[in-house]
């Protein structure tokens, strides 16, 4: 529990600081909600209906939003707080997770569409912790995905890409089977101050013509 407590104190830290930091340095600052129908992986004969219930599991939804800010054109970062349904929730919960993130672009497609990277890190609570699959009602969230992002305006972007998300209680407990999912994001994420010439800068390369 030491390592989770950890984790709490360094995502309340940023939640408290980062309105101040982003004022300070006038930064833009953004508003996303996305949705994220997911593939639930078999990793354990749980998820294929050997539970309680006898119930297969292999989808899953979730619902996520988030703060974040941007210091340059490069990336950006912030907080979020996602719920997560496996659509069983009498078999393993609903679980809702703080997390941080951060991301940029990698890939320049044209002088509005990115290819972007991101990860997600924090804790998830609310799991049921089945005596078969997980020993704690709190577990880590891991999540990496590889999106596109369509600025559709100077104060607006779409976003649309797989991901794949990882929970886990980092052996503290046992069993620690874990849950993984594939998931398509798709979102909107809403901008403030950011400017009318706005053009992000690859990290690797870019396809649009000088």
């Amino acid at each position: 529990m030491k390592a989770y407590r950890h984790i709490l104190l360094l995502l309340m830290l940023v939640l408290f600081k980062t309105p101040n930091f982003a004022q300070e340095h006038n930064v833009v600052h953004s508003i996303g909600v996305n949705v994220r129908p997911s593939y639930v992986m078999p990793t354990h004969g749980f998820y294929n209906g050997f539970n309680s219930m006898g119930k297969a599991l292999r989808f899953s939804e979730s619902a996520h939003l988030n703060y974040g800010f941007q210091l340059s054109s490069e990336s950006y970062q912030g907080i979020g707080l996602g719920l997560q349904s496996f659509l069983a929730h009498e078999l393993i919960g609903t679980p809702v997770s703080v997390y941080l993130f951060q991301g940029a672009p990698v890939v320049t497609l044209s002088d509005k569409i990115t290819l972007d990277y991101e990860w997600n890190f924090g804790l998830s609570a609310g799991w049921k912790g089945d005596e078969l699959l997980m020993g704690s009602s709190c577990n880590v969230y891991i999540n990496v995905g590889l999106f596109a992002k369509w600025r559709i305006s100077p104060a607006w972007d779409l976003i649309l890409g797989p991901e794949y998300t990882h929970y886990s209680n980092g052996d503290t407990s046992f069993p620690n089977s874990g849950a993984n999912t594939v998931n398509l994001r798709l979102g909107v994420r809403g901008y403030i101050n950011r400017p009318e010439d706005y053009k992000p800068t690859p990290k690797i390369f870019s396809f649009e013509k000088s």
